[in-house]
């Protein structure tokens, strides 16, 4: 690598001399330039300042929370600035890759702290990174565990405005291999433990702390339920009750409903439960249901719920009247009930023993699961609930992984590699023999501008256009009411990201109840008059939200389509007219902090 430590120390005390000195100011910039051209070549391509202090965090794996919050905030709006898809109000990796939300949970403490840690393969250097491990020293020391997957950590005060924190690091015998899904509780003492897979699932880790930044690890998962069914593969943690036996929800398979193979069927997929008395030893039980459909499941989650469709605490577990199974086969979900005396769960109207499933199929008399979003979204994570519903009753919420590609901005080196990005905070309910999503309510509306633009009422007709020109943005949130009754429309809704050469379609197909393009069925299909769609555009991330369901979508520039080229929002019909009572639209500002304006990097030709 270009220089070191000592050459780098020399030309920076040669910069602050020149500016003493009084030296002609192009000799100063010279000095600059060099400096941060030798300093950039020690991690990969130059990039600007705020990326390269971003990684020395990493390399130093600093615990200070100040500078860490400082810079990665610094090196966020940089790539907000110099990508037109990095995401304003989503999160995303300052760069590197993320996938799985982790760890979601509430602490009330200290007038509440929202705690969203998630899968982070962490960018030390160009060649020290997701897919790219060829070179891991830096300053004359090799940065250990490089290949191993990591949790970022993220915080907020009110769910709205959010920072950067120290994770939690593949830094101990238990998961030096890697730090994968899993979720946190609050011990009785108010502490938290965070149970997840090490980087093979061989081993369920616990780590605790006192501080959420320095965490002790032991393995306490450490023996498979069989040979097909990994010891932990994802994690779930509850509690029947205050003082109660803490349970263990993990991913995996079964033999007719058993973990033993010698019947010679295929393994089914099903959920594995554990238990303990004191969140340091697990104790495996058995499955929870006969098992299937599908091979193998991953993230299994037992959500309980009032009989009103609002949410029960992880630490009530048996005070639920209704529950819902979400597991990693796709995003599929089933609502029924778990039998706390069996460890059981069932489907609504359903018994419990059911005969396993055949072939892959789901078990005898089941009916085929529910599906909570599109392919674009995966590794869900219901695991949290905060105190924020009316009257101070809990909200069960969800965030999810948004499986976004590399950006043209990515590809052309503008800025360093990232991939990946979550939803916004949902509230899961129940309605029926399905889940209710909606954005959490508090979390998203104190990012609106405050110049909201009303329009309507309004007829839109099949073909035409311009109907929202005052409409322009590609950070927006828009609600439109389209008046269903005696209409002949078949489907609408929204274009965003509109330009001359480039367009991304969503909305609302009124025959088949789902939503366009994906399919995606609406939960709530007793609405006759109207039908609200609400859209969060945040750049190149799309989410929809529809009578209950949702539809995630990824809506990146091409090649050669510059942002302020697809900054328009329009309206569409197709069959027949239809007329949009209201809409209204708001400006999105991030949820990183105030946005700034960063210089790029020099570009040097040699």
């Amino acid at each position: 690598h270009l220089g070191s430590t000592s050459l780098v120390a020399a030309l920076g005390a040669l910069a602050l001399c020149a500016r003493a000195m009084r030296l002609p100011s192009a000799a100063y910039v010279c000095c600059i330039v060099l400096l941060s051209t030798l300093r950039s070549g020690v991690y990969g391509l130059t990039w600007h300042d705020s990326v390269i202090d971003y990684r020395e965090l990493l390399i130093a794996f600093s615990k200070n929370l100040t500078d860490w919050s400082a810079k990665a905030l610094r090196a966020r709006q940089w790539m907000m600035a110099n990508d037109p898809d990095y995401p304003i109000y989503h999160l995303a990796a300052v760069e590197g890759w993320v996938n799985d939300p982790n760890g979601v949970i509430y602490d009330p403490s200290g007038g509440g702290t929202y705690h969203r840690f998630y899968q982070y393969d962490k960018t030390y250097g160009d060649e020290c990174m997701h897919g790219n491990v060829r070179n891991c020293s830096f300053h004359g020391t090799t940065v250990p565990n490089a290949a191993s997957r990591t949790w970022g950590h993220t915080v907020s005060r009110d769910g709205v405005t959010w920072e950067d924190l120290p994770g939690i690091d593949a830094d101990s015998e238990w998961d030096a291999v890697g730090v994968f899904s899993g979720n946190c509780v609050l011990n009785d003492d108010g502490s938290p433990v965070c149970i997840y897979s090490n980087g093979k699932c061989s081993v369920g880790v616990c780590a605790r702390s006192t501080d959420w930044v320095h965490w002790r690890k032991s393995g306490c998962m450490t023996q498979a339920p069989s040979a097909a069914s990994e010891t932990n593969h994802d994690t779930a943690i509850w509690r029947d009750g205050p003082g109660g036996t803490w349970y263990v929800l993990s991913g995996g398979c079964t033999f007719n409903g058993t973990n033993d193979a010698s019947s010679k069927v295929p393994c089914a997929g099903n959920a594995q439960l554990w238990n303990s008395s004191d969140l340091r030893a697990f104790r495996y039980m058995k499955p929870i249901t006969p098992g299937g459909p599908g091979r193998y499941w991953e993230l299994p989650y037992v959500l309980p719920f009032n009989k009103d469709g609002t949410a029960v605490d992880n630490y009530n577990h048996r005070r639920a009247e209704v529950h819902v199974l979400m597991f990693g086969l796709g995003n599929s979900y089933y609502v029924g009930r778990y039998s706390s005396a069996l460890h059981e769960f069932a489907p609504l109207g359903v018994p419990f023993g059911a005969p396993p499933g055949r072939s892959g199929k789901q078990p005898a008399g089941w009916p085929e699961p529910e599906l909570s979003d599109t392919k674009a979204y995966y590794s869900f994570n219901p695991h949290a609930t905060d105190t924020k519903g009316p009257g101070g009753q809990a909200r069960r919420l969800m965030f999810g992984w948004i499986r976004v590609g590399v950006t043209e901005a990515v590809s052309r080196k503008s800025v360093p590699y990232w991939q990946g990005a979550h939803s916004l905070m949902r509230e899961v309910l129940v309605k029926g023999n399905s889940i209710v999503q909606v954005p959490a309510r508090g979390t998203f509306e104190p990012l609106r501008s405050a110049g909201k633009i009303v329009l309507g009422p309004m007829q839109i007709q099949p073909g035409k256009a311009n109907y929202t020109d005052q409409v322009r943005g590609d950070s927006l949130e828009i609600v439109a009411s389209f008046r269903t009754k005696d209409s002949r429309a078949t489907r609408f809704g929204f274009a965003l990201r509109s330009g001359a050469n480039f367009t991304c379609h969503v909305g609302y197909d009124v025959v088949t109840k789902a939503l366009v393009p994906s399919g995606m069925r609406a939960t709530i299909t007793d609405h006759t008059d109207q039908v609200e769609l609400h859209v969060f555009l945040d750049r190149a991330i799309i989410e929809l939200y529809v009578a209950g369901g949702v539809q995630s979508s990824w809506c990146p520039l091409p090649e050669g389509v510059r942002g302020p080229e697809a900054l328009g929002v329009d309206l569409w019909v197709e069959g027949g007219s239809v007329t949009v009572g209201k809409l209204e639209a708001w400006t999105m500002s991030t949820m990183w902090g105030a946005r700034q304006e960063v210089e790029p990097p020099v570009e040097l030709v040699l």
